[in-house]
């Protein structure tokens, strides 16, 4: 029950709202835990066009409403959620995307360039592929900011999940 009450705290305060989807929830977290290395022990895969967790999707059914009485902070999920939320802001900033949107094109592009197997040729097409309503430099711009972030040291690349 806590690590999907930590997954709600992280997702409301990288998006800085108290609502958000289910589908929002996922792409936080498989962020968070393959970006940010903040592990809450989820397994991600692409299913239903985007990082999902059998597992969070579970927990969420069971303990959203208990979550929603849990007021859950720290440090670490405060660092986490600010690293977030500059990702997605750079991101809807540069391209002119609503932050939503430039979530899930970042955490559909980060799933196809480190996690789906067989990797794609050329992932910037294969996003673009899947989420149609995206441009190239949308893509483009996705891709650098989490290659800066990798390159930083912040985030972990591939390996993490």
């Amino acid at each position: 029950m806590r690590r999907a009450c930590i997954a709600l705290a992280l997702t409301a305060k990288a998006l800085a709202t108290a609502r958000f989807s289910d589908r929002e929830v996922h792409e936080v977290t498989y962020l968070a835990q393959k970006l940010l290395n903040f592990n809450l022990g989820y397994r991600f895969a692409w299913l239903a066009g985007g990082p999902r967790s059998k597992a969070l999707a579970a927990e969420l059914r069971a303990y959203a409403s208990v979550c929603a009485d849990t007021a859950l902070g720290g440090e670490a999920i405060d660092a986490a959620a600010r690293r977030l939320r500059s990702l997605i802001e750079e991101v809807a900033g540069a391209t002119n995307l609503h932050p939503r949107r430039a979530l899930d094109l970042i955490s559909s592009y980060v799933m196809l360039a480190y996690d789906v197997y067989p990797r794609p040729d050329d992932v910037v097409a294969e996003v673009l592929r899947v989420r149609r309503w995206a441009r190239r430099r949308d893509v483009e711009v996705a891709a650098a900011a989490v290659g800066r972030l990798v390159k930083a040291g912040r985030a972990v690349g591939a390996g993490a999940s």
